[in-house]
Parts: C-alpha cells; structure tokens; sequence
C-alpha cells in the first residue's frame, strides 16, 4: 500500500507552538490502514480550497473544530461540505454540499484552543449509504486502535478530486502530552495521540477538523500540534466525551 503523507503546519494555537498556513497535509504511515472513510468530509471555503476536514454526526450535521469556521458564523454559504464515496473504480467520487447555519461553542478560546469543536448545518441531508446513518461518539475514554483521516496536500482549488488517506495512531496519556508541551496547554478537554516513531505520523491544517477514530467511535476533533513538522510530538484533539452532551443538544439527533 502506497506510504501515508500528512504534513504539521499547526493553527496558530499558541505563539510559541503553532504557525498558520494553508499549504499542509497528513503525512508519514508507511503501512496505512485500509481505508474506511463513510464518516469522512472535507471542508471548502469560497475559493474552492480544501482547508479543514470533519466528522458526519448524522445526515444534518457535520462535526469540525471552532478555529476552521469561527470566520464564517454569518456566512454559512461561504462553505462547502465535500463528502467521498468510496467506489470500485480508481477514483472515489466527491460531493459538495452546502452549509446553512454554524454553530460554534459558546466558550470556544482563540489562543488556547479550548472548546475547539463546532457543528455544520447542511442546507440538505446527506445522502447516506448503506447501514452508516452517522459516527457514534465516544462518551468514556478512548482506547487503541485509533485512526486519523484526511488529504494529502497542498490540496488547492486545482485539484478536483483528492485522494483520500488514513493513518494509525496511538493515544497518548495526558501526562505524557504535558510534559511534551507546556502543562497549561492541555486542557482536560483535549486528547492527545501520534503515530509509532517509525510512521512519522502528522496532521496538518488541511486535516484540523478531522476526525480521531478509535473502535469505530468519534474519540476526537483535530485541534492543534506542533510546529516545524516535528513527529516527535503527539497531535492535540478536542476530546469528544467532554462535549457529546453539548453536540446532542445542538444538532437532531442521529436515526
């Protein structure tokens, strides 16, 4: 299987952590996992720019972090929402769907990156196939095996139909993540996880948004890692148990 590549160019999270840019990508796997990516979507701003991805909560809504579309709070039509189909040609097929209403947390922090978690209302339910009618959140602690998804990139306007990858990472405990960063950064809210030291596993602006896999449960929301591509250190995710009652009451709940 072709090697995985996600490249790190965090969201300006923190000064001495993160810097903003939009050409990023998931990069490094060696061996990535069989793609299964039903949940999956990509979001595209008005320039038809791949630059955040997301979670399917249901046929309504959409789960993404605040910092992708905290812009955009009276501008829904701003956004596309591209789902993937996965087929049996070459090339899987792509969808965009229209945006109708962001709702954004309440308590979201710019700078710190707390409650970084956002939903999208789509202008029209997503056609789902199969028995998927939407990812089950995880609403105790998540355990390996865990998987990250998203593109591979730049993913400009040029490029139509990208490909879509996967890779396996491994959740790192929150001590752990403290002392890779500063203790205050990591809130009990996010989540930490990378991949092995050989994958050289890592996410990039493309892929914030997207989604923490683990046991086939939303465990978390990329958020923010650090900067100059350095594998070395684990990826921060806003952690899904701390927020399925505020996704619950926001958006219809999953049929």
């Amino acid at each position: 299987m072709k090697a995985l590549i996600f490249s790190l160019l965090v969201a300006g999270a923190f000064a001495a952590t993160a810097s903003r840019t939009h050409h990023s990508k998931i990069s490094g796997g060696a061996d990535p996992v069989e793609p299964t990516y039903d949940y999956f979507v990509s979001l595209k701003n008005g320039t038809s720019e791949y630059f955040c991805g997301g979670t399917v909560y249901n046929k309504d809504y959409i789960i993404t972090s605040a910092q992708c579309v905290s812009s955009y709070p009276e501008e829904p039509t701003y956004l596309k929402v591209v789902t993937w189909k996965k087929g049996s040609t070459e090339r899987d097929t792509v969808t965009d769907n229209s945006v109708k209403e962001i709702i954004v947390h309440e308590q979201y922090g710019h700078w710190t990156r707390s409650h970084d978690i956002a939903l999208l209302h789509l202008t029209t339910p997503l056609v789902l196939a199969g028995d998927f009618k939407g990812i089950a959140l995880e609403s105790g602690e998540a355990k390996d095996p865990c998987t990250v998804t998203g593109l591979p990139g730049p993913t400009s306007k040029d490029v139509v139909n990208p490909d879509v990858n996967q890779a396996e990472v491994s959740i790192i405990t929150d001590d752990k993540c403290r002392e890779d960063y500063k203790p205050t950064q990591i809130l009990h809210s996010m989540i930490c996880a990378k991949g092995s030291d050989s994958s050289h596993v890592q996410v990039g602006l493309s892929d914030y948004g997207g989604p923490l896999v683990c046991n086939g449960k939303l465990a978390g929301v990329m958020s923010w890692g650090k900067e100059y591509d350095d594998s070395a250190f684990p990826e921060v995710y806003t952690e899904i148990s701390y927020f399925d009652d505020w996704i619950k009451q926001k958006a219809v709940p999953p049929v």
